[in-house]
């Protein structure tokens, strides 16, 4: 319950602030929020083999550049995620 949430909460602040932090570094001029259509492709590296659920392994990295300021809306993201794109690349 509410143990859980905490370190959760506690994790995804850690993580949205270094994402902002390495976009920051590596696009230092950026001022505005893109407004445009992108599509973004997540490749997964899973450390084991355990079962996960592929909706929701990108929602930290999309939700964290929101929050960086890489890009305007969610809507205008067009995401991509593989498993088998990225174990292919292995």
């Amino acid at each position: 319950g509410a143990v859980w949430w905490v370190k959760y909460y506690r994790n995804g602040k850690a993580y949205r602030e270094t994402v902002k932090r390495a976009v920051l570094r590596r696009w230092p001029g950026l001022l505005n929020p893109l407004a445009i259509r992108l599509h973004v492709t997540v490749f997964v590296h899973a450390p084991d083999r355990r079962a996960r659920d592929l909706d929701n392994l990108g929602k930290g990295l999309l939700d964290s550049l929101k929050h960086a300021g890489v890009y305007a809306d969610d809507s205008l993201i067009d995401p991509s995620l593989d498993s088998n794109e990225a174990a292919a690349s292995d």
